[in-house]
């Protein structure tokens, strides 16, 4: 369990590249949290239906017909996840995807790569 959390702490985590999944995976089960890793949208949508999720961390762009923007539109659309704490992971650096990620109701932008440690306080300060 994840110091200073009642339960569990569950991430759905998508990212198209299985690499990054399982060094994710790898890293964040070590330290207690729970993570479902799904590869596209279309299976993380339904990950949301089949799961209690307390935080969504999305790569902009994933395989399939939807990138991270899709999914985060998607998120923000259904009533029962759309407080759901989202960050957003990228290797795209530019402040016009970081910007068009915040407008679109991202709660954090964060560029790969990204150093494990940072990224727990992150998501712990969003939980």
């Amino acid at each position: 369990m994840v110091e200073g959390m009642t339960k569990e702490t569950t991430i759905l985590y998508v990212d198209d590249e299985p690499d990054a999944r399982e060094l994710f995976e790898e890293i964040f089960e070590s330290q207690g949290f729970k993570v479902l890793s799904f590869e596209n949208a279309e299976d993380a949508l339904a990950g949301f239906n089949e799961n209690s999720v307390d935080i969504a961390i999305i790569d902009l762009t994933l395989g399939g017909g939807m990138n991270g923007f899709d999914l985060l539109s998607e998120i923000r659309s259904k009533p029962e996840i759309s407080k759901l704490p989202v960050i957003m992971l990228s290797g795209h650096t530019s402040m016009r995807t970081r910007q068009r990620a915040l407008d679109s109701g991202v709660s954090l932008y964060v560029e790969k790569p990204y150093h494990p440690d940072e990224l727990r306080a992150k998501i712990e300060g969003l939980l």
